[in-house]
């Protein structure tokens, strides 16, 4: 039997097992005697420079399993990045010029943007879902 291997390059790779993009989610339930009761949910999330950072990070490691024809699983977003600028980066670059970074950013080419807005709807038209409205039975 012969099992596929896939590198996974998701933005929430470097985040630690089972612990999602919302940090420090807490909920609390409340109850009354008289049987009513309140749930209260809060979270700190990542902020959107991390968020950044996570991303390029999985959209380098999405990029690099490609290149290199090995099997990855990925997110929709980092697999749009992938499709529609993919072929526009020249290289990638240590954000900051930390060469001990895990923080990456991609190098592109110039682009072309017709190009760009025709693979971003061959993109969308391909794999966003399409908005139906719901079907009752008579």
């Amino acid at each position: 039997m012969h099992e596929h291997i896939y590198a996974y390059a998701g933005e929430d790779y470097l985040l630690p097992p089972f612990v999602s993009m919302n940090t420090d989610v807490k909920v609390s339930v409340s109850s009354a005697a008289n049987g009513d009761y309140t749930i209260t949910r809060s979270s700190r999330e990542v902020t959107d420079e991390v968020r950044l950072d996570l991303a390029s990070f999985a959209w380098r490691r999405a990029y690099e399993a490609m290149k290199q024809h090995k099997n990855y699983a990925t997110t929709m977003a980092i697999q749009k990045l992938l499709d529609v600028y993919g072929d526009y980066i020249t290289t990638w670059q240590k954000a900051n010029g930390d060469s001990e970074s895990w923080q990456i950013r991609p190098i592109f080419r110039q682009f072309d943007n017709e190009d760009i807005n025709n693979k971003d709807h061959k993109f969308d038209d391909d794999w966003m879902p399409k908005e139906e409205p719901p079907k009752f039975d008579s």
